[in-house]
């Protein structure tokens, strides 16, 4: 008996997970960018800056965890109906989660532009920030970045 490291011999499958997995880590290197980038602008500025600003990616990345949610259970239904090769419920699947990614996405967006010093005194109590509650100004300027493709 042969042993293999690869089970999957086809090179075209190889080629086909690559295709479908370097935009995906290339979305992932570039967020990771954008965080360090910002991580070292607000080094700059100090300590509580630093802070206020990780308060509000913690809100932030709960967008992108229901985001993720939303992706990876409507996957494992479209998987199913690919595989049945049942195409109209396929297309309503993506249909529907691409219509909740939407709603939260414009949900979160209003509530963070409306509300955000009180989404941020769920994390803290602190109010020695620059510019007043600095997590609040931050949020309010991330709000319009939420998208329903992360």
């Amino acid at each position: 008996m042969k042993f293999c490291i690869f089970p999957e011999t086809d090179i075209g499958f190889y080629r086909r997970l690559l295709v479908m997995a370097l935009p995906l880590a290339a979305q992932n290197l570039i967020t990771m960018g954008v965080n360090l980038v910002d991580n070292m602008m607000l080094g700059a500025l100090g300590e509580t800056a630093m802070s206020a600003a990780t308060l509000a990616n913690h809100y932030i990345s709960l967008f992108q965890f229901a985001m993720m949610g939303i992706a990876m259970g409507s996957s494992v239904l479209t998987a199913r109906f690919w595989g049945a090769n049942d195409l109209r419920a396929l297309r309503r699947t993506v249909t529907i989660a691409l219509r909740f990614a939407l709603a939260l996405a414009a949900a979160l967006t209003i509530v963070t532009a409306l509300f955000s010093r009180q989404i941020m005194s769920l994390y803290t109590h602190e109010t020695d920030m620059p510019c007043g509650l600095f997590p609040c100004s931050w949020c309010e300027d991330r709000s319009f970045q939420y998208d329903p493709r992360a």
